[in-house]
This record gives C-alpha cells, structure tokens and sequence, in this order.
C-alpha cells in the first residue's frame, strides 16, 4: 500500500488534470485503491428507477393489469341488484268473459217460475285486460355462480397478464439502468476530452507564440508558424465536438432522470468491476432474464385462453334468490311481497361450431408465443456471447491504451528535453505532441468503453438488483 500511495501523490503533482482522474479510476479498476461504497451514478439509477416518464408509464399498465385481476377475481363473489320497475299501460289484448250470457237466461228462467223478477237479467259480459293500467315490481335480486369454469379460467388468464406486465416492467427498468450508464459513461469521457483539450490547448498556444518570435527573430521560416496555427486549429476543432457530444449527452442524461436538460452531473470514476466472466455461466444467466419470464407468463395466459373456450361445453350451475314487492302501489304487507329461489342450470348445447374454432384459435396463439419464447431465448443466448466478448476486447483494448500512453508520454519527455536544448526541430515536436494527445484521447476512450461493455454484460445476464416494488406481482 505505500508504493501505491507513492503513485498516487506522483500523479496527483502532475500538471494534467484530466489524467489524474482518469489513472485513478484505473488504479481504483486493478485494486490499488478501494472504491467507494456508493457512487454518483448509483444515485443517478435510483432516482431514474423512480422519475423515468417510460417507467411511469409502464407502471400505469401494471395497475391497470392490476384493476383487470380484481375484477376477475369479483367474478367469484355473488352478485346483488336491485330492481324496480313502474308501469303503465294502455290497450292490448284483454279477456272476454261472457258473464251476461251465462247468468241473464238463467235468471230470466228463475224469474219466470217466481213469477217475479228476483233475480237481474241484464248482467254485462265481462272483460279484463292482459295488462294493467298501473303497476309495479321492485325486488333484490341476488346470483351467486356455483359451477362456473370460464369465471376460474378467466381469473387465471388475467393473472398471467399481470405477471406478464410485471416482468415486462422489470425489463424495462433494466434497459433505463443501461441507457443511464452508457449515457453517464459517454458524459464522462466527454468531459475528460474537453478537459484534456483545455490542458493541450495551454500547449499549442505556447507553441505558436514560440514560433512567432523565432520567425522575428530571424532563427526559423515561417511555415512553423503556420504548422503551429494549423495544430492549433485542428485542436479547437476537436474541442467544440467534444463540447457538443457532452452537452447532447447531458441534455439526454437529464431526460432519462426527468430533470432539467441543462442540470449539473456530478462525475466519479466508471465502474470497472467484472462480473459473470465464465462464459457459460454468462450464457446461462441470459436463460432467466424477465423478456423470457414475460413471454412464459403469456404462455400461460394462452392457455387459459383454450380453457375459457373449453369451458363452454360444460353446463354452468347458479343459484338465484329474489325478493321484494309488487302490485299497482307501492304496499309493504304479507299480501304484497314476495320472494323466489332458484336453481338456473345454463348449457350451450350447440352453436355453429364457433366454440371449436375459439379453442383453435386460443391454442395456435399460444405456439405462436413458444416460438417467439425459443427465439429470443436464442437471441439473448447470442448476445450475451456478444456482450462477454465485447467486454474482454475492451479490457484488452484498455491495457493496451495504458501501455501506449505510457510509451507516448515517456517520448515526448525526450522530444521535448531534446527540443528546449535546440537539439530537434519544431515539427518533430509537435508530431511527439499529436501523438502523446492522440494516444491520452484513446485511453479515455478505451476507459469509459470498458466500464459501458460492463454494463452491457451486467443487463445480458440481468446481474443488476432491483428494488423490491420492482418485483411484484399478480396476486394469487
């Protein structure tokens, strides 16, 4: 630990900011130092997981799964209305009873006997209508399903909805972690090159200043003025680049974290932890990632689909109870309430055939869905492989980088002792200059890539924790 503490006050005297930063994120990636225990970008993830408008939204379409699985589940319970019904009616078909007829020969008879009229002999017919002039029903009416295959089916199928929703949701909070860290990465680096052509920058303007008074002096010709002004312009090219790609990265950081575009981000080391390096253990962690666990869950819900079909060739048993009153005015008495309980047994016994077809369709959905499952399954098996090999060509890409850093400072150490005692000519420092640059613009590069090729394998495995409102699910 003290020749490590030695190197570190080393780089911390070196004149180039943005190199300290980023050879103490290396030293913090092979262990000299200990990282910190939590991170800005860790921060960053947590308000994302919590502020980002796509997973609010998609939160959206889990409560609503959600409401779908409660009102599946009231399917279960009795049903209770209250009826009422008030009627008034008018003309129809009535009764015709021929009282008149019957009675008046009958008693004109009697009255003949008597020899008196005791008895009426000009009764009317009668006649009643079918529907009364005024009336009404009010009843509560309460159905409790008994044997009901379609209401537990359908209960099923909306629970793997749910689920499916859930999942999908899970997977999209993952691809969020992604984006923001590939984002953070990308900011990062930015800024480091800008730093890094704020520092070089210092340089060339020196440099041109140098060969100006060389050139009036009469001690060089004046294309090493121009060399010089051309370098520099070159240089101010790149910076207003890497100014444009770090404003553009920050605007969209702060989209993903739904904050103001123009919000300051705090900037820390990457993250060059490695995680999963055995291959087939990288392939068999793609195996449970949620895209899959979404797509069984549909599986599922296809299932159910056939069942609810099936359902329909078994009859349907219920009980129905009603009770209440009825008559021409509303009257609450023994002779004006009444009640009724009821059996009801329900069987389609044919319908055209539409029944079959209703299973044919719900069970070829459902081999539509397994053969998607099988190919993602091998897309994500895929690139996983992708995503480990990606991560080793970038770490290799990264030592290389450190090593061609090193070779290039070392160099222009020389060229530029060399140089100051009048011993090279300009443009063989300025070429040393270039190099040392390029070389510092490509272990940024390699740096912050390495730490994004992380993350990308941590998301093909589905490696990263998720907060535990994440992980819910539909309610059995």
């Amino acid at each position: 630990m003290p020749h490590s503490v030695t190197i570190l006050n080393r780089l911390l005297t070196d004149g180039q900011s943005f190199m300290r930063s980023m050879l103490i994120a290396m030293l913090l990636a092979v262990g000299f130092l200990e990282p910190a225990r939590s991170s800005p970008l860790d921060d960053y993830v947590d308000s994302a997981l919590t502020n980002n408008l796509a997973l609010q939204q998609s939160l959206l379409s889990v409560e609503a799964a959600r409401a779908g699985l409660a009102e599946a589940r009231g399917r279960f319970l009795p049903r209770l209305d209250l009826i009422a019904r008030y009627t008034r009616a008018g003309g129809g078909r009535s009764i015709e009873i021929p009282v008149g007829d019957l009675v008046n020969p009958i008693n004109s008879a009697v009255n003949d006997l008597n020899g008196s009229p005791i008895l009426p002999t000009s009764i009317p017919n009668e006649s009643i209508p079918l529907l009364r002039e005024e009336e009404q029903e009010t009843k509560l009416s309460l159905v409790q399903p008994i044997f009901q295959p379609a209401i537990w089916h359908g209960y099923r199928a909306q629970r793997r909805v749910t689920d499916a929703e859930s999942f999908g949701r899970r997977a999209l909070a993952r691809d969020v972690i992604l984006e923001v860290q590939l984002t953070y990465n990308s900011f990062v680096a930015a800024t480091e090159l800008v730093r890094l052509f704020d520092s070089t920058r210092i340089l060339l303007e020196e440099n041109e200043r140098v060969s100006e008074l060389l050139v009036e002096t009469g001690r060089a010709t004046a294309d090493v003025v121009f060399r010089a002004r051309a370098e520099l312009a070159e240089l101010r090219q790149q910076q207003a680049a890497a100014i444009r790609d770090r404003e553009l990265t920050r605007s969209f950081f702060n989209f993903l974290l739904n904050r103001p575009l123009d919000a300051a981000i705090i900037i820390a080391a990457p993250d060059t932890v490695v995680r999963n390096s055995d291959l087939p253990t990288v392939v068999a962690a793609s195996s449970s990632r949620e895209e899959l666990l979404q797509l069984t869950s549909l599986i599922d819900a296809a299932g159910s689909q056939a069942s609810i079909a099936r359902s329909s060739f078994l009859p349907g048993v219920s009980v129905a109870v009603d009770y209440g009153i009825e008559g021409e005015s509303y009257e609450f008495d023994s002779d004006a309430d009444f009640w009724t309980a009821s059996l009801v047994l329900n069987w389609n016994l044919f319908n055209g055939g539409s029944d079959q077809a209703r299973v044919r369709q719900a069970q070829l959905a459902q081999n539509e869905i397994r053969a998607q499952y099988e190919e993602v399954r091998r897309q994500l098996a895929v690139a996983a492989r992708d995503a480990w090999y990606q991560r080793d060509v970038a770490r290799e890409t990264l030592a290389a980088a450190e090593e061609r850093v090193a070779a290039a400072r070392e160099s222009f150490r020389l060229i530029d002792r060399q140089f100051s005692a009048g011993q090279v000519a300009q443009i063989v420092w300025l070429d040393a200059r270039t190099t040392l640059t390029n070389s510092e613009i490509n272990a940024i590069v390699a740096l912050y890539q390495y730490a994004s090729r992380g993350a990308e394998l941590q998301r093909a495995t589905a490696a990263t924790e998720l907060p535990e409102f994440f992980t819910e699910r539909g309610a059995d």
